[in-house]
This record gives C-alpha cells, structure tokens and sequence, in this order.
C-alpha cells in the first residue's frame, strides 16, 4: 500500500488506485501514516483535526473517519486489519515497511545531511522522488502541525533539489538543471540562489539577453515580497555575463571588431571580473576540446 499526500491525496494498493477526500479524512490518514506503527493518542488526534477546538461527540466523529480510511484501504486491495481502534490512540501498523511519498521524501532528505549524493544509484533515487511530487502536503489545512509538516517537506524537497542541481551541472546536463531550477523557484520564488542559477543558465545557454531579462524578473519579485534588491553576489554574475560578451578582436589585426552591443555603463566590480574570467576559460578550453578548470 502506498500512500500519496505529494501528487493529489492518494492510496496505491495492489487491485486499485482510490482518491482520499480531501479534509479532516486525508489529514487523518496522513497522521497515522506518518505515525507509522505509533499509537497516536486521541487527544491529540483532535488537536489536529479540529485545530484545537474539538467539538462534541468527537470521539464518535474520529470512529467514523476511521471507518471510512478502513473502507478506502479495502477497495484498494488491502486489509483494514492495518488500523488500529483502541480506546486511548488509534495507530496504522502495516505490517511491513510503511510506503508513502512523504516518508521517502524525509527519508532522502536525512541521508542528504549524512553525505549528499554519493552514488548514480541515489541520484536516480532523488530524481524519481521529486519527480512524483507535485503538490504541497495537505494545503487545504491550516492547523499547526500541517503548516510544520509541510514546511519541513518542502524543505527536504529543496533540499534535494539543489543536490540534484549541482549533480546534473557537474554532468552538463543543462536541460535537466532548468527543469530542477524551476522547480525550486515554485516552491521558494525568493530564493535568490535557485535564481542566480538560471541566471548563468540562461548566460551559458540562450546569451546575455536571456539572463538579463530573468535578472529584471528576479528584481521585480524581490522587490514585491522583501522590499530589497538582488545582493551583491547576483549582481557580480550578470556582471560577469555582461563582462564575457565583449567584442572580440578583428584577426590579423589589432583592431576591435564592430561593436554591437553597448559598453559597460559603470566599472564592474573585483568578483564580477572573476567570474568573467572563468566563463573566458572555460569557452576557450571547451574550443580546444579539454576539460574545463575545475
């Protein structure tokens, strides 16, 4: 049985895939899952439920919802034998290793804090994993543990995400690190780096023009929601893009060739001019067929 709260509210068992409501049943579902082979007090089951407010009868209420989760995992091709109704905690004891794609995701983000990624084998594990993700966990609920459950799951997702990243551009895999990037800026649009990233994408792929366009964007959105500009450190790599475009000489001359583009408007700054360099390094070691500086 494998549940999903990160693709749409899911149970995959072995005769049928069945929707789970979304509401205090998935929410339910979700704390027992997550609880795995736990007993998770009733008290508390209520606190969650009904954001500390529990309303008459609730005891009665959990039962039903448990009933109801019992029915779901029946039709899937399961045993609701898994449900455990006691009269203090309710518990899901599977019976085997608990599957479900928020276990995987906090499973993988603790063994990225042991070591990153340390073989072929997990990146092709940290990409089949984000790439079954799609949605934020229980967004409908609004209850303290939800809102944390579902912070901390975004961030291992980010997590790894930008172990991924830094995988596929070690591997020049430039498509597969737009899509990475873009992924991480769904689920942080502020985050500056994910955006320095595509910027130099955009540099090393499309040209200037691109990355500049997406520096505008990135000033827009940083503006809106922290009322700042892009810090230094971006400022430096459309700098150093900038820097990397100028005209090349005319051969078998000492003349420039025509200029195309506008000169710098302003001097660029010492890291700007270091990162200019590397790009200049990189093209003319590529141009010669070696491998770049590292």
């Amino acid at each position: 049985m494998y549940w999903i709260f990160l693709d749409g509210n899911v149970l995959h068992g072995p005769t049928a895939r069945i929707s789970i409501p979304s509401g205090m049943l998935c929410k339910l579902a979700a704390v027992l899952v997550m609880n795995h082979d736990r007993p998770v007090p009733r008290d508390r089951l209520g606190e969650i439920l009904w954001d500390g407010e529990m309303p008459d009868r609730s005891r009665d209420r959990i039962n039903t919802m448990l009933w109801r989760l019992r029915r779901i995992v029946t039709e899937a091709g399961g045993g609701s034998e898994c449900f455990v109704n006691h009269h203090d905690y309710l518990m899901y004891r599977p019976g085997h290793p608990a599957e479900s794609d928020v276990l995987r995701v906090s499973a993988l983000a603790k063994r990225l804090l042991q070591g990153g990624i340390d073989s072929p084998q997990m990146a092709e594990e940290c990409l089949a994993c984000v790439d079954a993700c799609h949605t934020d966990f229980l967004p409908f609920a609004s209850d303290y543990w939800s809102i944390l459950t579902r912070e901390s799951l975004r961030s291992g997702l980010l997590m790894a995400l930008e172990a991924l990243m830094s995988q596929m551009r070690a591997q020049g895999r430039w498509g597969r690190v737009s899509e990475l990037v873009e992924r991480i800026l769904v689920l942080d649009p502020t985050l500056e780096a994910g955006h320095r990233q595509l910027i130099e994408l955009h540099g090393k792929t499309r040209g200037y023009k691109s990355a500049l366009r997406h520096y505008k964007v990135l000033e827009r959105v940083l503006m809106d929601s922290l009322g700042e500009g892009p810090s230094q450190e971006t400022a430096a790599a459309i700098d150093a893009l900038r820097i990397a475009r100028s005209p090349i000489r005319v051969a078998g001359t000492d003349m420039p060739a025509p200029e195309t583009q506008p000169r710098l408007s302003h001097a660029p700054s010492i890291r700007a001019v270091e990162i200019a360099l590397h790009h200049l390094d990189v093209a003319r070691d590529s141009l010669m067929r070696r491998p770049p500086l590292s």
